[in-house]
């Protein structure tokens, strides 16, 4: 494995929550231009904007309102002043709305069936008119969908999450849209995960993580357990995070078949430059290595192809399995009472051997309050953990697609992994954030989300500005994108870090973009005002942010 650390400039310029390195030759910087508030902001207990799509040709976004089962139709003719023009109830098509996407004037939007467990649909609109064109049957709760750059196909991610009280557990699968002959006539198929029933040893001894059980104490098939979240597509293929299962699968679109499931391994946060601040009771922001293992955990995938070599990128968020999924879901239920894999470092007993110092260890200030999985780290069974597996790697990998192919083992260095950006996405937020580092949305406490998760990377998006390609990687939790240059994607280099969520003093003005979710990238010649625009769904705040990508040419 080769893994190559971006080295942050020793001349970070901070200033209204921003960070930014020396620039190459050619570069950009994001400026922010506008912040449109979504229909369901103020609305109490209810989520907001996550996920965009944008259609050129009428220079309109639709933007998901999870919590309100409804879209938002915005003009971007001028991005500066985000204007609604409608809001969509998707009542009437199912019981909540979770993706959308947009190729040539054709909206696509995953809608979740009443009853989640239960196989969900896509419903097609007409971008211009916004006129009902056709709903189509996907797998049980569809959630993320994309069209192939040629619009033939459409793939959704059916992640089939368990019922709130685990009695039921449907397949996760890939719904494939067959296009070709307009929606009228559409064509669906499932590629599903059956192959890898009785499978499920031989996975986990790869590095697949196969942990369901069900509340009649009896084990969740491979099928059921994989829970696709995210794709992106690549010529004849598409990738397709599995990030409970800390995996991502490759999909044959045109066989409508899953090729393989391919373990992502673990990152060793004991490694230099792969440090972790893992307490939020250490009373300040301390970036150390620690003996801590993370599971990639993957929620939004791109790729970039680079002289025929194909490259995927991920943004490590980190998830959990828990149900239920909160306190009164089910009656007389709290979180967690039914199946919860999390634990606190402090409450597991380590073993000697491999943990001598385990009394330091399992102090609050060091990892004791660190969230870890009870379901890998005691292969032997005695109730004695020997390894510490933490959700999510607080970063964003480059992965080679070939490499990921060869993975045997997976305590041996993965292969395919080419890039990890290591602990800098804390160390630059704590730079930028002293007092606010590691915050949560509704807790602005600094290190409340030390101990899990972090910064949770959530959304990534590539795009091309002039001569090279840009990745851009959102942070759910304390808010903000990253900004790097990964037209070498085995050496990508950091280039800004800005955040438009107000602390105070630190924030720009008149912006509150907190819960950054979905990024998507406008390229200049489909852009409304000819320039590359940056869109990003805030799922607290229910805003979608606005920025230009300013192109930079060095005058050295």
């Amino acid at each position: 494995m080769i893994l190559r650390l971006s080295v942050l400039s020793a001349a970070i310029a901070l200033s209204c929550g921003t960070a930014a390195a020396r620039q190459p030759d050619f570069s950009i910087q994001l400026n922010s231009l506008a912040s449109y508030t979504g229909s369901g902001a103020g609305v109490e207990d209810t989520t907001g904007i996550e996920v965009l799509a944008f259609d050129r040709a009428s220079k309109r976004v639709f933007a998901i309102n999870a919590g309100a089962n409804s879209v938002d139709v915005v003009d971007l003719a001028d991005p500066a002043n985000p204007t609604r023009i409608t809001v969509i109830d998707f009542s009437q098509y199912g019981g909540g709305v979770n993706g959308v996407a947009v190729h040539d004037g054709l909206v696509a939007v995953a809608s979740e069936a009443v009853t989640k467990t239960d196989p969900g649909s896509v419903v097609f609109l007409d971008a211009k008119t916004l006129a009902w064109l056709g709903q189509v049957p996907a797998g049980a709760l569809p959630d993320m969908v994309i069209f192939t750059s040629d619009g033939r196909y459409l793939l959704v991610a059916n992640e089939g999450e368990p019922s709130e009280d685990y009695s039921i557990d449907p397949e996760g699968s890939v719904t494939v849209i067959d296009l070709r002959h307009g929606v009228r006539r559409a064509r669906a198929r499932t590629a599903r995960f059956t192959a890898w029933n009785g499978r499920e040893a031989e996975l986990r001894a790869a590095g697949v993580r196969i942990f369901g059980v069900k509340s009649d104490g009896s084990a969740s098939s491979a099928a059921e357990d994989f829970e696709p979240e995210y794709i992106a597509v690549q010529g004849p293929r598409a990738y397709v995070t599995l990030q409970e299962n800390n995996a991502v699968a490759v999909l044959d679109i045109g066989q409508a078949r899953i090729e393989s499931v391919l373990p992502l391994g673990f990152k060793d946060h004991n490694a230099t430059g792969q440090g972790l601040d893992p307490s939020d009771k250490d009373g300040g922001n301390l970036i150390n290595p620690w003996p801590v293992y993370g599971m990639f955990n993957p929620d939004a995938i791109a790729t970039l192809k680079v002289r025929n070599e194909v490259f995927l990128l991920t943004a490590n968020e980190g998830d959990a399995r828990v149900y239920p999924t909160g306190d009164g879901v089910i009656e007389g239920l709290e979180e967690g009472d039914v199946f919860n894999e999390e634990a606190s470092v402090k409450d597991l007993e380590l073993d000697a051997t491999a943990f001598p110092d385990a009394t330091t260890l399992k102090a609050e200030a060091k990892l004791g309050r660190l969230n870890v999985t009870s379901t890998l780290g005691d292969p032997d069974g005695d109730a004695k953990f020997n390894r510490l597996y933490s959700f999510g790697a607080r970063s964003f990998s480059v992965w080679s697609a070939n490499g990921l192919r060869r993975v045997t083992s997976p305590i041996a260095p993965n292969r395919g992994l080419v890039y990890d950006s290591g602990d800098a996405f804390e160390q630059i937020t704590s730079s930028v954030y002293p007092n606010q580092f590691n915050a949560s949305n509704s807790n602005t406490t600094r290190d409340n989300r030390s101990d899990n998760k972090g910064p949770e990377p959530e959304g990534i998006a590539v795009g091309r500005v002039g001569p090279r390609d840009y990745a851009f990687i959102s942070l759910e939790r304390i808010g903000g994108v990253m900004v790097y240059d990964v037209s070498n994607p085995r050496q990508p280099q950091f280039l800004q870090y800005l955040n438009t969520r107000a602390f105070g003093n630190d924030a720009l003005p008149d912006q509150d973009d907190s819960g950054p979710e979905g990024v998507t990238f406008i390229a200049a010649e489909d852009s409304p005002n000819r320039q590359p625009l940056l869109l990003v769904g805030n799922e607290v705040s229910q805003t979608l942010a606005v920025f230009e990508v300013e192109a930079l040419k060095s005058k050295r």
